[in-house]
């Protein structure tokens, strides 16, 4: 646009159009949330392996994206967009580096996830609610490549250790943060 590459697709941008398909061409690098969904027609979709990271919900009620049975739904370059089994331990696979998919305990109680050190992102809310995040007890849970993801301390003024590169939905349960340092990593 105006000699400039596009590499995002914003959120919300094509949400509830009417179209059939869409081809998710080289160079774009993510796909925000909400982008294609509730896009009632959508039955074709290609994504591009440049494709680094994709919103929580991007394409949820889709014809296409509903259609998706495979186990763990891996697009892009490494985008866990949707997760359809029923295990109560879940390997996520090597060569998933974006965890967009939430994984909820409808179907079965999850108690064990393992997270490989390939992911660098992970949607905040992708494991509220499982069995297995209520289970760790650690002051700081830390998974993948350096993603914090649950805090367990007693709150107040919190220094967030060295090694954190990102952080997800850690603070969810604890209201009684007062000041959080961030780690120069």
């Amino acid at each position: 646009i105006d000699d400039k590459p596009v590499t995002e697709i914003g959120p919300d941008c094509f949400m509830r159009k009417n179209m059939k398909s869409v081809i998710i061409p080289e160079g774009i690098k993510v796909i925000h949330s909400y982008a294609f969904r509730n896009c009632s027609s959508l039955e074709n979709v290609t994504v591009s392996k440049t494709v680094e990271h994709i919103g929580t919900h991007a394409f949820d009620n889709t014809p296409w994206y509903n259609g998706l049975n495979e186990k763990f739904v891996i697009v892009g370059a490494g985008s866990l967009i949707k997760y359809n089994g029923r295990s109560e331990t879940i390997d996520i696979p090597e060569n998933v580096t974006d965890i967009s998919c939430t994984f909820r305990n409808d179907a079965v109680k999850i108690n064990s996830i393992t997270i490989p050190d390939s992911v660098k992102y992970i949607a905040g809310n992708a494991f509220v609610g499982t069995a297995w995040r209520r289970s760790l007890r650690d002051e700081f849970v830390i998974v993948g490549d350096g993603i914090l993801i649950k805090y367990s301390g007693t709150g107040g003024d919190i220094t967030v250790p060295e090694g954190v590169k990102a952080i997800s939905g850690a603070f969810y349960d604890s209201s009684k943060v007062t000041s959080v340092k961030l780690p120069s990593s």
